[in-house]
Protein backbone atom coordinates (compact mmCIF):
# COMPACT_ATOMS: atom_id res chain seq x y z
CA UNK A 1 0.00 0.00 0.00
CA UNK A 2 1.02 3.69 -1.02
CA UNK A 3 0.73 5.83 1.38
CA UNK A 4 1.91 9.66 1.38
CA UNK A 5 2.56 12.47 3.82
CA UNK A 6 2.11 15.82 2.49
CA UNK A 7 4.46 18.14 4.86
CA UNK A 8 5.59 21.60 4.20
CA UNK A 9 9.52 21.95 4.62
CA UNK A 10 9.37 24.20 7.53
CA UNK A 11 7.27 21.09 9.68
CA UNK A 12 10.26 18.21 10.52
CA UNK A 13 8.93 18.02 14.19
CA UNK A 14 5.64 16.69 12.16
CA UNK A 15 6.91 14.88 9.85
CA UNK A 16 8.92 12.99 12.00
CA UNK A 17 6.06 12.46 14.45
CA UNK A 18 4.29 10.37 11.62
CA UNK A 19 7.33 9.01 11.15
CA UNK A 20 7.27 7.26 14.49
CA UNK A 21 3.55 6.60 14.25
CA UNK A 22 3.85 5.11 10.76
CA UNK A 23 6.53 2.83 11.81
CA UNK A 24 4.45 1.94 14.52
CA UNK A 25 1.97 0.36 12.47
CA UNK A 26 4.91 -1.06 10.22
CA UNK A 27 4.02 1.31 7.20
CA UNK A 28 6.88 3.01 5.19
CA UNK A 29 5.82 6.08 3.34
CA UNK A 30 6.58 8.48 0.95
CA UNK A 31 6.84 12.73 1.79
CA UNK A 32 5.18 14.59 -0.99
CA UNK A 33 6.76 18.11 -0.53
CA UNK A 34 3.51 20.44 0.55
CA UNK A 35 2.60 23.64 -1.25
CA UNK A 36 3.66 26.79 1.31
CA UNK A 37 0.54 29.32 1.25
CA UNK A 38 3.75 31.68 2.61
CA UNK A 39 5.25 31.40 -0.78
CA UNK A 40 1.89 31.50 -2.96
CA UNK A 41 2.68 34.05 -5.40
CA UNK A 42 -0.49 36.14 -6.36
CA UNK A 43 -0.90 35.13 -9.79
CA UNK A 44 -0.76 31.62 -8.39
CA UNK A 45 -3.82 32.24 -5.70
CA UNK A 46 -5.66 34.00 -8.43
CA UNK A 47 -5.33 31.40 -10.72
CA UNK A 48 -7.04 28.73 -8.55
CA UNK A 49 -9.76 31.15 -7.71
CA UNK A 50 -10.48 32.22 -11.14
CA UNK A 51 -13.18 29.68 -12.12
CA UNK A 52 -15.03 29.91 -8.92
CA UNK A 53 -14.58 34.07 -8.11
CA UNK A 54 -17.19 34.13 -5.06
CA UNK A 55 -15.46 30.94 -3.23
CA UNK A 56 -13.05 32.55 -0.77
CA UNK A 57 -9.84 30.72 0.30
CA UNK A 58 -7.08 31.82 2.33
CA UNK A 59 -3.16 31.26 1.34
CA UNK A 60 -3.26 27.78 3.12
CA UNK A 61 -6.29 26.67 2.46
CA UNK A 62 -5.11 27.19 -1.79
CA UNK A 63 -1.90 25.84 -0.72
CA UNK A 64 -3.55 22.74 0.54
CA UNK A 65 -5.77 22.31 -1.89
CA UNK A 66 -2.99 22.31 -4.70
CA UNK A 67 -0.58 19.93 -2.28
CA UNK A 68 -3.25 17.06 -2.46
CA UNK A 69 -4.35 17.67 -5.78
CA UNK A 70 -0.36 16.74 -6.48
CA UNK A 71 -0.76 13.75 -4.20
Amino acid sequence: MLVLVVNLDRHKLRLERMNAQLAACGLSFERMRAVDGDNLSDADAAAILSPAPLINLSRPEIACLLSHRAA
